[in-house]
């Protein structure tokens, strides 16, 4: 959890007895990524699976624009992989 907190404009919803994480991306939408604008959530979870092959669920399929739905029901390295791949993508957008 605490390594999300590591990528720049992203906040991080700390679950109360859940295995999954609401994560705060708005800062990203509306960005670019290799010419193609990414406006909602859906599109940012597509680019980031296809770009960085990074699993999310879209918040707008709950009513959540803006936001990620990560599981953390993981081995720990596993996760620290997606957090650094998920580092690399949003810093990469324009």
């Amino acid at each position: 959890i605490h390594e999300l907190e590591t990528i720049p404009k992203v906040r991080v919803a700390i679950p109360e007895g859940a295995f999954y994480l609401w994560v705060n991306i708005s800062a990203y939408m509306g960005k670019s990524l290799k010419g193609k604008v990414l406006k909602t959530s859906g599109d940012l979870c597509a680019a980031l699976l296809d770009d960085q092959l990074v699993v999310a669920v879209p918040g707008d399929e709950f009513g959540l624009d803006g936001y990620l739905r990560l599981s953390y029901a993981l081995e720990k390295e596993k996760g620290r992989e997606a957090v650094q791949r998920m580092k690399t993508f949003f810093t990469s957008l324009t």
